[in-house]
């Protein structure tokens, strides 16, 4: 889901989250390892493959939220419309929605 976002130009580094892997922020390139592809899911989540442990873990505060760089759209052959609100720990702020 990350890339087919970034390929249509929706923004998803989100410059308040924090890396598990080092103690500095950034984007960690698709590795399940920060949280700057976080997006909450408003519709559609049941067309999007199971969360690993690990990304439930990281994101355990926020049961709606999923990684984009470790969400498929599509699994298990379902067909359906999702929306997402991304940079959700920015909703105060100006806001993307993309389905």
């Amino acid at each position: 889901m990350r890339l087919a976002m970034l390929v249509r130009g929706v923004k998803l580094n989100d410059p308040l989250a924090k890396r598990f892997d080092t103690k500095s922020g950034g984007n960690c390139g698709a590795g399940g390892l920060c949280r700057t592809c976080a997006v909450s899911v408003l519709r559609g989540g049941e067309v999007l493959n199971p969360q690993k442990i690990s990304e439930k873990q990281m994101l355990e505060d926020n049961p709606r939220w999923r990684l984009a760089c470790k969400a498929f759209v599509g699994y298990g052959m379902q067909e359906g419309e999702i929306t997402l609100q991304v940079n959700p720990r920015q909703w105060g702020q100006d806001c993307e929605e993309w389905s």
